[in-house]
């Protein structure tokens, strides 16, 4: 079954309540996503979907901060295992010395990173180099502008792609930007340009996924390509993680970045992210190559090959006091 972030998402929010992992009929309270997600088996007991639960929050969340939030959430971090989710999220604040606020904040991120981790690892699995023609586009050319040289964050994004289908009248655009620290304020984008149709209203499908239709000015016929290009800015007082990525969904011949720095301002250090799964990004304690910027304050870089699922891009440290 492929696992849709939404929907596990919802069915592992519901499964923390009451008893989490601890109900009685906990079998019955086992939504095909979580089972797909986890690998749980019809013939697997309490016992077994809980260890195998466990296992994977361990392997998956390299953070052990993280670790813990997630299974005190699910019911399966010793003294933090209480019936109901609420005490639960007392007796984490209490181990960790936080206000019961901050403790379910971090709960709750930490149940998202783990369906990110989940949704990236299923599909790395079953689907890393095979076709996906959902959107009914494959994209000969992505080019992405990052500018980090003026007062918010913009991002410009133009793509060249071809038809897949018989008839095409809208593309999905979607955009993640992750919180740069547990206690962030919610992430937020606006749309601020764009060519080659229509942008919709926002669709938010998780708290730092965002998705928008491009109604096209035309039907496109299959064999057809279109350019279009979608430009985005992060609002007055919202910040970004110090990297930027692209992780193809359906195939992409080839996908061209600049990202461009504050020339006062560089950062210390800028690595190639070239072929990384995405749990692994902010894990990595140094990348195998280095970029320079140049005397404009910009890196560049052109990825071919692609495979569908991995991520592609650069990662920055802060600038240099």
């Amino acid at each position: 079954m492929p696992i849709e972030s939404a929907a596990l998402a919802k069915e592992l929010a519901q499964l923390c309540k009451g008893r989490a992992m601890l109900h009685p009929v906990l079998r019955e309270r086992l939504g095909p996503q979580v089972r797909a997600a986890f690998g749980i088996e019809d013939a697997d007991q309490p016992p077994a979907v809980r260890s195998k639960v466990r296992s994977c929050v361990r392997r998956l969340l390299h953070d052990e901060e993280l670790q813990k939030a997630a299974l005190a959430a699910l019911a399966l971090l010793p003294r933090a295992d209480q019936g109901l989710l609420k005490d639960r999220e007392t007796a984490f604040a209490r181990m960790r010395s936080f206000e019961a606020r901050t403790a379910r904040r971090r709960m709750r991120r930490a149940i998202r990173e783990l369906v990110n981790a989940l949704a990236e690892e299923h599909h790395g699995r079953s689907t890393p180099d095979v076709r996906c023609d959902d959107d009914g586009i494959v994209v000969r050319t992505f080019h992405a502008r990052m500018r980090l040289d003026s007062a918010q964050p913009r991002l410009y994004e133009r793509r060249t792609v071809e038809v897949t289908v018989d008839r095409l009248d809208r593309i999905a655009v979607r955009l993640t930007v992750p919180q740069p620290e547990p206690d962030a304020a919610e992430s937020d984008v606006e749309v601020c340009g764009g060519f080659g149709g229509e942008v919709g209203e926002l669709r938010r499908t998780s708290p730092v996924d965002f998705e928008w239709t491009l109604r096209l000015p035309r039907t496109l016929r299959l064999g057809d390509t279109h350019e279009y290009g979608v430009d985005f800015t992060i609002p007055p007082g919202r910040r970004m993680r110090p990297h930027y990525v692209f992780q193809p969904l359906v195939p992409c011949e080839r996908f061209e970045l600049e990202v461009r720095f504050d020339p006062a301002r560089l950062p210390e250090h800028v690595w190639l992210i070239d072929g990384l799964m995405l749990r692994a990004l902010d894990h990595q304690q140094a990348q195998p190559e280095r970029l320079v910027p140049d005397g404009r304050g910009a890196v560049q870089r052109t990825f071919t090959n692609l495979r569908q699922g991995m991520v592609y891009g650069v990662r920055w440290s802060p600038a240099a006091p």
